[in-house]
């Protein structure tokens, strides 16, 4: 089991914020439709085994670019959705996400492409020009694991795009 340092949630934590600057863009532009709350619901957690996950404040994440979800129990968070810039048909998502992370790995069946990095802390697909970041949380009452797994963030992805 691997142990999450202080230093490493630092550096996941400034990961995320450097993967939204970077991939961010205007939010009208990617989606007029507004905000992401249709797009991703606490019910959708449950589905995929995650117990517990209600919808973020109102005032914790603007609800057009970022949808929180935390643990009801202790506000702990456990996934960001970001809406990021849109991206061309024929895909440059991998290219920006490696400037992120270096362990890039495609997933197969999301989308026109999907990736898993950050140690399978974060997802990010393309569904023709809308694109999305899946950021898991920590659990440390769980041994400091991520909230989600691989399968699980196919799953919201799958979800999410199926709503567009």
């Amino acid at each position: 089991m691997r142990r999450w340092s202080s230093a490493d949630v630092v550096k996941l934590a400034l990961a995320l914020l450097l993967g939204v600057v970077m991939l961010g863009g205007d939010a009208e532009a990617a989606d007029p439709r507004g905000s992401l709350e249709p797009l991703l619901k606490a019910a959708d957690f449950e589905s995929i085994g995650v117990k517990g996950v209600a919808l973020a404040p109102p005032d914790a994440y603007d609800r057009v670019e970022q949808l929180g979800f935390e643990r009801a129990s202790d506000s702990s968070m456990v996934v960001v959705l970001a809406r990021l810039a849109p991206t061309e048909a024929g895909g440059t998502l991998r290219s920006v996400l490696q400037v992120i992370a270096k362990d890039v790995a495609p997933v197969s069946g999301v989308g026109d492409e999907a990736y898993s990095y950050l140690g399978g802390m974060a997802f990010a697909f393309r569904k023709g020009r809308a694109t999305f970041q899946l950021m898991s949380g920590i659990d440390m009452q769980n041994g400091a694991k991520p909230f989600l797994n691989k399968d699980q963030f196919v799953a919201l992805a799958k979800t999410i795009s199926s709503r567009l």
